[in-house]
């Protein structure tokens, strides 16, 4: 009984090194993995606000022809929607300067 609990403990040793070893080894690829991901998908959040911001122009764009077809090209200045939209326009512009950076 003595003998087998000496060969056991004396295989157990190299064994259990080897599985803290793997533990180690495991946990450090899940911390590159959860790093990786995050990465992406700080990326993609990114990549999707700069679409919707230029969606958002394109959309304003259209409006913004809309009602100036509608004006005769004297009003185009005074006009409350056409100075809306512009402005609009160009807060979004400022907006996707300050990202691209």
């Amino acid at each position: 009984m003595k003998e087998l609990k000496r060969k056991i403990e004396k295989l157990w040793k190299p064994v259990k090194k080897d599985l803290d070893k793997i533990l180690k080894e495991t946990t450090s690829l899940a911390k590159k993995g959860e790093s990786y991901l995050k990465d992406i998908s700080e990326k993609g959040k990114e990549n999707l606000e700069l679409l919707s911001l230029f969606l958002k122009k394109e959309k304003l764009y259209y409006q913004l022809g809309k009602v100036i077809s509608t004006l005769p090209r004297n009003r185009w200045k005074e006009d409350k929607r056409v100075n809306e939209i512009v402005s609009q326009i160009k807060k979004i512009n400022h907006i996707l300067k300050k990202k691209k950076k």
